[in-house]
């Protein structure tokens, strides 16, 4: 008597984790995008994708750079932006959205940008007490939403901390004996509120939005908060 087996079918494996994440930390000045093309192009893109996904209606999403200008009006002349970049070859990714060279390509996870703080969304730029306030905006605070193996990373982390410890080395070279540095952060509380208060920032007042405000099709609230960095 002869019998026969038939092997089963493997279902097919998922990608392995990507576990090693500690790429590393690239700062740009406002100068530096507008003198790098298909980066400005790159960074717009990955900021607009991951800021739509974040709104409460698709259909009325806004987009948060409609141009490539629109990210270095932003940045002005004194604003700074942290990206952290993975390599990739082009059998991973036909089309990258980095700059390198060909057959190796950088793609975007993660950025944060600093500018120098102009107040708050109504206009607001001093205390209760008329005492003007200093220091500066964090924004665009952005990483990839997928693969899951980035998300719970901190890379959004990594590059603030990469923009505070170059705020204040410049602190230090300008000298005068000033040691620290004012932080802010303007957020929708829904969403972001809990995420910035767990970082150390603190509430400093609250601005209520109309429906339309940043592509939102409903009312919410925007807080600012504020951190006290310095240099020792």
């Amino acid at each position: 008597m002869t019998s026969s087996t038939s092997a089963a079918t493997s279902p097919p494996q998922a990608p392995p984790p990507r576990t090693n994440l500690s790429f590393p930390l690239k700062l740009y000045k406002t100068t530096d995008i507008q003198s790098n093309p298909p980066l400005n192009t790159s960074l717009t893109t990955f900021i607009n994708h991951v800021f739509a996904s974040q709104k409460w209606d698709r259909d009325r999403t806004t987009l948060r750079f409609p141009t490539a200008e629109s990210l270095v009006e932003m940045l002005g002349p004194d604003g700074w932006i942290v990206v952290l970049m993975e390599p990739t070859s082009a059998s991973e990714q036909q089309q990258g959205n980095g700059d390198g060279e060909e057959g190796f390509r950088e793609e975007i996870i993660a950025c944060a940008a600093a500018v120098p703080w102009a107040g708050d969304v109504s206009g607001v730029k001093a205390d209760e007490n008329g005492t003007e306030e200093e220091g500066y905006e964090i924004k665009t605070v952005t990483s990839a939403k997928a693969p899951v193996s980035y998300r719970k990373q901190g890379l959004a982390s990594r590059c603030v901390a990469k923009l505070e410890e170059h705020l204040l080395s410049t602190v230090k070279a300008e000298g005068g004996g000033k040691k620290k540095v004012d932080l802010w952060i303007q957020t929708e509380e829904e969403l972001n509120g809990e995420y910035w208060r767990r970082r150390g920032f603190v509430d400093v007042r609250r601005n209520h939005m109309p429906a339309g405000s940043w592509g939102a099709y409903r009312e919410f609230v925007v807080v600012v908060l504020r951190k006290f960095i310095e240099r020792k």
